[in-house]
């Protein structure tokens, strides 16, 4: 394994990856937010000609912040292939984790003992979408996917959003606990309209 090495670069050295997927300008205040608190604390990585491999919201925040210089990883040592899948994974492994609610509260409850306002950084959206999916607790996994409304079922799909025909999510519900869920959302996709 190589041994990592931060060099700081020059923001107009770094070249953010014109086909990234992450839509991430959502996260770029609470980055902001973090690094001004805390110091860039995690390094951009890039590959050997200054383009972004992982750190696109850090650059964002970086610019938001007036900074002129970054401290970034060269990963050179990785392939083309490695580097287009590190740059996948390193986002979806993130969304694999979750919270414990119980413990996060007692530690932001320590916090603010402190007095340090932990909001900066997300974590009022955090509970309030913790306390929606509480609300809907009783219902079944499948139910907490959709609301109900009477011109169909609602969905959201990261950044699809889109209305079902009720008869769609009926058949859904029959087939449940037993149905292939990848296949169903391709199914709904297949016969949702965008909604708006």
């Amino acid at each position: 394994m190589a041994v990592l090495k931060i060099v700081y670069k020059d923001i107009s050295e770094l070249t953010p990856y014109e086909r990234n997927p992450r839509h991430n300008d959502a996260a770029v205040d609470a980055v902001a937010a973090s690094i001004k608190e805390f110091g860039f604390r995690v390094p951009i990585i890039i590959d050997g000609k200054g383009g972004i491999i992982a750190g696109h919201t850090r650059l964002k925040a970086a610019k938001q912040l007036g900074m002129t210089k970054v401290p970034c990883i060269v990963a050179d040592d990785l392939t083309e292939a490695q580097i287009k899948a590190f740059r996948l994974a390193d986002n979806k492994t993130a969304e694999l984790s979750t919270w414990d609610y119980e413990l996060l509260t007692l530690e932001l409850e320590e916090l603010e003992t402190l007095d340090f306002d932990m909001s900066p950084f997300g974590f009022d959206d955090l509970f309030i979408d913790h306390e929606e999916d509480a609300d809907r607790a009783g219902a079944s996994p499948w139910e907490r996917m959709g609301d109900e409304g009477d011109d169909g079922v609602l969905f959201s799909f990261g950044a699809i959003a889109c209305k079902v025909d009720r008869s769609v999510y009926e058949d859904f519900l029959n087939r449940a606990p037993d149905a292939n869920v990848s296949e169903w959302v391709s199914e709904v996709i297949r016969n949702a309209l965008r909604y708006s």
